[in-house]
């Protein structure tokens, strides 16, 4: 008799017996295949080992027999857990359709969770904690969805009487712990992250969110170690690898992190922190087109990412699309217009153009936001330098070397002011200063060039000359400078060469030395 069959199955699912539970309800079902209460039964036990298709399967044909809210539910979870929001969202409303329950409420709650509506999910959670009052079910979800709202000390307060009501639920200590760490209470996070493990091993996001916390508190081995445990039980999702990534960059190991990033990206995350990672390695690659394909990711998910915006700047730079970086500078200052570091990159910018006037403008705001840092005063002096405003420069020098006496670049660039001036003695001081400074800086190098050939240092100017184009090849001043001290030593050739070199990286430099060029042809007859 199906019955018999039916009632052995459920008294053996109570007796913690699934397999053999699974086996009578299948029997049953064989012996009576048009009975919706089998159906429900084989469903349930299904559920519990995940088999959600089958679920989907044994739910849809009891369904066609009769209309029962619990088929409804059940089917409405399992599309749930295959991602299928739409219809599983349909199906909790069917089951409610039928008459409202606690059961029907929670699920409709966690389908609309995943959806991402917290006001209907808070709902569903209210009105089951009103059918029932005091079921911990209905506290979390109460709890989840004034998390997601960024109602932090309400979401504790449910979790906490969530706890209360049921000890042992380690999704409570989980989401407890995740509040923690949105209030940067590490130390309560990482304790209820912990507890959420022990009393559920297999929790994968305990661990996700415990590695994120010891990322947080400098534990970078631990959180290496939890994330990987997270990305070993759900490899296909892309929120693990990100984290750990993150993980990786913070303890200086870059190949790892990249990696991690990159297989986020693959996986298709929404995270943009995977993206600017990315985008961070492709700029230490000087991969131009990476770099920019990267930032506009970010961008994508984050429009006013200003990180995202200033790498954009900086993949446009490397292109030589000038007018786009400034652009994408502008948009981080209307983003944020008290954040200093695009108005930097932008006064930086307008210098390399020669757009001096704006260069000071941008290093005057920069000042206005930042009064006590020097950069904004070496900014501006350096864009006074080079319009010729030698006397407002030196000021501003002063002022940044007043709040930082041994300022590499502050010494540089009054160096350069002294130069222009003829004090070459206090210039030549102020560079070779900067050089101990900053000796892997080719502009130190080039700068300390400049002044010994002002200072007829002829020999000395051409070796730290050739120390600044070993550091950075590009550079057309280095080469000026070496073809000038040069010329002054009668090697005609060695100088012809330079300036060529001088000309060819920069061919605006030709009007600037036209006259030495003259000269060296004259003095090698060609």
């Amino acid at each position: 008799r199906a019955e018999l069959w039916h009632e052995r199955a459920r008294l053996r699912s109570d007796a913690d017996d699934p397999v053999g539970a699974l086996a009578d309800a299948s029997e049953a079902i064989r012996l009576a295949p048009f009975e919706a209460e089998y159906r429900a039964t084989r469903a349930k036990l299904l559920a519990r080992d995940g088999r959600w298709a089958e679920v989907v399967a044994d739910a849809t044909d009891g369904l066609a027999v009769s209309r029962r809210a619990d088929l409804y539910r059940l089917r409405a979870q399992a599309r749930r857990a295959q991602g299928q929001l739409d219809q599983a969202l349909a199906d909790a409303d069917a089951a409610l359709a039928l008459g409202p329950t606690v059961e029907g409420h929670v699920e409709r709650a966690w389908a609309r969770a995943l959806k991402g509506d917290w006001a209907k999910m808070l709902e569903d959670a209210d009105a089951a904690a009103r059918l029932q009052p005091g079921l911990p079910a209905a506290v979390l979800l109460q709890g989840i969805a004034r998390r997601e709202r960024g109602e932090w000390d309400q979401a504790l307060n449910r979790f906490t009487e969530a706890i209360r009501l049921s000890p042992a639920s380690a999704l409570a200590y989980l989401n407890r712990g995740r509040v923690q760490a949105e209030k940067k209470a590490w130390g309560e996070a990482y304790a209820d992250l912990s507890r959420a493990i022990e009393l559920d091993p297999e929790l994968s996001e305990a661990y996700l969110q415990r590695g994120r916390v010891r990322t947080e508190r400098g534990d970078l081995q631990g959180a290496m170690d939890d994330l990987s445990r997270a990305v070993a039980q759900q490899p296909r999702r892309p929120d693990g690898y990100v984290a750990r990534a993150l993980a990786y960059e913070k303890s200086g190991q870059a190949e790892p992190a990249a990696s991690d990033a990159a297989v986020a990206a693959a996986l298709g995350t929404r995270d943009p922190r995977a993206y600017l990672l990315l985008a961070r390695v492709d700029e230490r690659r000087g991969a131009a087109d990476a770099l920019l394909e990267h930032a506009r990711r970010v961008l994508e998910l984050r429009p006013k990412d200003s990180e995202g915006l200033r790498l954009l700047a900086r993949a446009h730079r490397a292109r030589g699309e000038m007018a786009a970086a400034l652009e994408a500078l502008q948009r981080a200052v209307d983003a944020d217009p008290t954040d200093p570091l695009p108005v930097a990159e932008r006064a930086t910018l307008q210098i390399s153009q020669k757009n001096f006037d704006a260069a000071a403008a941008d290093a005057t705001r920069l000042v206005e936001l930042q009064p006590a840092a020097v950069q904004g005063y070496v900014l501006r002096a350096h864009a006074r330098l080079l319009a010729g405003s030698l006397d407002d420069a030196g000021k501003d020098c002063e002022k940044a070397l007043s709040l930082q006496s041994q300022d590499a670049t502050a010494l540089l660039v009054r160096a350069r002011v002294n130069a222009k001036k003829g004090q070459v003695a206090a210039a030549l001081n102020d560079a070779r200063a900067a050089v101990k400074q900053a000796a892997s800086w080719s502009w130190a190098h080039a700068t300390l060039a400049a002044v010994l050939f002002q200072s007829a240092g002829h020999e000395e100017a051409v070796k730290e000359a050739s120390r600044a184009i070993a550091l950075a090849p590009a550079d057309p001043e280095a080469y000026a400078t070496r073809g000038r001290a040069a010329f002054a030593l009668r090697r005609y050739r060695s100088a012809a060469e330079d300036f060529d070199r001088a000309v060819a990286l920069d061919p605006a430099m030709a009007k600037e030395l036209a006259r030495e060029i003259e000269d060296v042809k004259n003095r090698r007859g060609d």
